[in-house]
């Protein structure tokens, strides 16, 4: 189970890493109240562009996806998913505070005012963390031999004795991707929008410029 999980995390984790350099940028954004009602006050969300680069890690995660999701149609998808290629892939992601039921995931998205069809949704728990170290100094007492250990914010030490801790601090988010191929004859060179409308009536625009 536990390498299960590190699994889902070094994906999900490479993807986003690589995603970040392809953001669409948020031209309006009218997510309300409602929204993080739903979602969680810490929720994000951001569209990106997959670069031909990241579709085999992109892969990786609908596979993941798909197996646990276990649909009927899953051998119909999977080969879908074996022939993702090509530079018009899109995504819309959403992160949340905690798991969210269907009904609120019913998002509706539009290319430049036309309706688009989903071709996926997944689901992954992203983990992310950082290393802290806090370094306190030791001084003599009165030249005794005890020592106490005042804040210390200098890069290095210079005190006889060290007491050192390190701690990791871990966060969990739930992430959803949703998939979407735009034809190629709406791909033209220019500035594009996707819109997304949530099920609770928020709209988001992303421009995309090729």
């Amino acid at each position: 189970m536990i390498r299960y999980c590190l699994a889902i995390f070094f994906v999900g984790l490479i993807f986003l890493s690589c995603a970040d350099r392809s953001n669409l940028r948020v031209t309006a954004d009218g997510f309300t109240s409602k929204e993080s009602i739903k979602y969680g006050a810490k929720y994000k969300t951001s569209a990106i562009h997959i670069e031909k680069e990241d579709i085999d890690r992109l892969k990786i995660r609908l596979y993941n996806s798909l197996a646990d999701t276990n649909p009927t149609d899953r051998v119909r998808r999977w080969e879908e998913i074996e022939k993702l290629s090509g530079n018009n892939l899109f995504a819309f992601i959403l992160k949340t505070d905690y798991r969210i039921i269907p009904e609120f995931l019913d998002f509706t998205f539009t290319w430049d005012n036309k309706p688009i069809e989903l071709f996926m949704r997944s689901y992954a728990v992203t983990l992310s963390g950082r290393t802290n170290q806090r370094i306190s100094s030791g001084m003599s007492w009165n030249n005794s031999s005890f020592y106490f250990y005042p804040i210390d914010t200098r890069p290095y030490v210079a005190y006889p004795m060290v007491s050192s801790t390190s701690y990791i601090d871990l966060d969990l988010e739930d992430s959803y991707l949703f998939l979407f191929m735009i034809p190629q004859d709406s791909l033209l060179p220019g500035s594009h929008i996707l819109r997304v409308v949530s099920p609770m009536g928020g709209m988001i625009d992303f421009e995309w410029k090729n």
